[in-house]
Order: C-alpha cells, then structure tokens, then sequence
C-alpha cells in the first residue's frame, strides 16, 4: 500500500501530530490485513521516517514529477 501527501505544515511541525498521524495509519493498515507500505519521502523528511522504522530503497532518489523536490522511495514492514 502507498502512502501519499503526508507533509505537514512547517507551522505545526514539533507537536508530534505527524508521528501520531503515521502511527494511526500504521494501525489502521495494519488491522486491515496490509502487511507492508511504501511512499516517496520527501528528502528534507527522510530522517523523520527512518527514526520511525522506515527503510530507504538503495538507489531510489529521484525528483518528484509534482513537486520538483528531491525524493527517496522508502518502505516499512508492519507487525503485530
């Protein structure tokens, strides 16, 4: 399953809404049977996700068609 958009808004980032928002996607993908999920993280969020238990794909960095940003395509294997 990808997931996508999951910016926050640089004025409500520290608050730990995005760890909360991950984490509840996380659970509700997981509850749903996903057992692995993937996205195109941003290169300026990378660290956030990887300290999240995120892995990044060797020799997946690319510019976003859409953003014109430098992204890496990260992936994560949920648990129970």
């Amino acid at each position: 399953m990808q997931l996508r958009f999951l910016a926050t808004s640089p004025n409500l980032q520290g608050r730990g809404l995005s760890t909360a928002l991950l984490e509840n996607a996380e659970t509700r993908l997981l509850h749903r049977g996903i057992a692995s999920i993937w996205a195109n993280a941003r290169d300026a969020a990378l660290t956030f996700y990887l300290e999240r238990g995120w892995v990044a794909l060797p020799d997946s960095e690319h510019v976003s068609l859409e953003t014109q940003l430098p992204h890496t395509v990260i992936v994560k294997q949920l648990h129970r």
